[in-house]
């Protein structure tokens, strides 16, 4: 497949202001008893693969959290396309006023308990415990099941190539997307400061991740580890595990601050065409359009047929792999009581999507933490061509991927686009 590697910059770097970002907003254990809701969607067959099994969890999600509750505007049940063109355009201003008025280090944390559901993907033999663990960042509006078709090309190239072993892989939902999204419907707001999301994983890593690697069965609702395992992870890192985080847009952008703020548990980062970019080159305006896009698209249909019809004859969701629209259509889409099928981050239109954009600012923050990544943890970028990558110009992208040299590789992937097809992710 055509591919190349982006050469350091021959030049220095322009003259880009970097302000060595904050730590991330602490950890707590919330309050217990915890009542955990059931998962929304039935389990699956659990033989994934004739290797791997997979099950679905579900743990409570960063407590407290730093996006402050703002409650949902009304969506009109008629409305002309005028109206709704003037309601989306006003939604959108509203969505980026609010982040000006709720950052992080100038609001109260909010004490409501979010959740998060993961797959977990096992090697029926973890006997050796020498594999890699991964854990699965989707982009804003997919889902953890997004990445499916790439495990598939992920296991078929190991078993081809020797080159490595994976024991596990966990994938998240963020908490407004998939089935996280179901869940939490009730708790979700037009406010999201990404900072949740980064901590989200965090949360994951130091508090819920299991020590070892077993192929024994877990339960639905994973245990918390005790405290002296979190804070050895937090001073040492894993003793029988080697973490690599595979983020993709704002789960790249989402991990790069996870890992500036604790970086003992991380052995590797694959960043995916990450939403990771100085103030040069982002916009209001562009991701004022982003959010309109947003709030403007389709998400409900009257069947899964439908809607895959639909979006394989749509000039975007066409241009994917076949496999990743068909993983869409069956786990990004939820049945509800009319028997209509509609996205599962939102029930009213394409709002969590659109409030996730808004946050436009924290991908200046993780360009930022670059140079301070630690060196011990490996980065590795994947990119398409600079007129499809969210990295902005050849020349940014250059000086984007290799502001921390030590421990860093990258491939450019000509034929890729921001939204990669899964055989692209082969490149680890």
């Amino acid at each position: 497949m055509p591919h190349r590697t982006i050469p350091r910059p021959s030049q220095p770097p322009r003259s880009v202001e970097r302000v060595k970002p904050s730590l991330l907003f602490p950890l707590q254990e919330p309050p217990q008893p915890l009542e955990y809701p059931a998962l929304p969607c039935p389990p699956r067959d659990r033989d994934f693969t004739s290797a791997y099994t997979i099950t679905t969890h579900i743990i409570p999600a960063a407590f407290p959290r730093v996006s402050q509750f703002v409650p949902l505007p009304p969506v009109p049940e008629h409305e002309t396309r005028d109206e709704r063109s003037a309601r989306v355009e006003r939604y959108a201003s509203e969505f980026l006023a609010l982040q000006t008025q709720h950052a992080p280090d100038k609001s109260e944390p909010q004490p409501t308990v979010l959740w998060s559901v993961l797959n977990r993907y096992v090697r029926a033999d973890t006997s050796s415990g020498t594999g890699l663990t991964l854990l699965l960042l989707h982009a804003n509006g997919l889902h953890k099941e997004t990445f499916e078709p790439t495990l598939r090309h992920l296991f078929e190239a190991m078993d081809n190539e020797k080159r490595y072993q994976i024991d596990e892989i966990w994938a998240l939902d963020a908490v407004q997307h998939g089935d996280s999204g179901l869940v939490n419907a009730q708790n979700l707001g037009s406010l999201f400061i990404w900072h949740d999301h980064a901590r989200d994983i965090l949360n994951f890593i130091l508090h819920f991740l299991p020590e070892e690697v077993t192929h024994s069965g877990l339960p639905t609702n994973l245990p918390r580890v005790p405290p002296e395992a979190s804070e050895a992870r937090k001073r040492l890192g894993f003793a029988s595990r080697k973490l690599v985080v595979i983020g993709h847009s704002i789960g790249g952008c989402a991990a790069a601050l996870a890992a500036y703020s604790v970086p003992t548990p991380f052995s590797g980062l694959i960043l995916v065409d990450p939403v990771i970019r100085p103030t040069l080159i982002v916009g209001t305006h562009r991701i004022q359009q982003y959010v309109i896009g947003a709030l403007s698209r389709r998400s409900v249909w009257q069947s899964r047929d439908e809607a895959h019809s639909l979006l394989s004859k749509s000039p975007f969701f066409g241009s994917w792999d076949p496999d990743v629209l068909r993983s869409y259509v069956e786990y990004a889409l939820v049945e509800d009581a009319s028997g209509q099928v509609r996205l599962k981050c939102t029930n009213l239109l394409r709002i969590q999507e659109a409030v996730v954009f808004a946050d436009g600012t924290r991908g200046i923050e993780a360009w930022s933490t670059l140079p301070y990544l630690d060196e011990g943890i490996s980065v590795k970028w994947l990119v398409p061509p600079s007129e499809t990558s969210v990295l902005g110009s050849y020349e940014m992208m250059q000086e984007t991927i290799w502001s921390r040299p030590e421990n860093a590789s990258n491939s450019l992937i000509s034929t890729a686009t921001h939204l990669v097809s899964p055989d692209l992710v082969t490149r680890i």
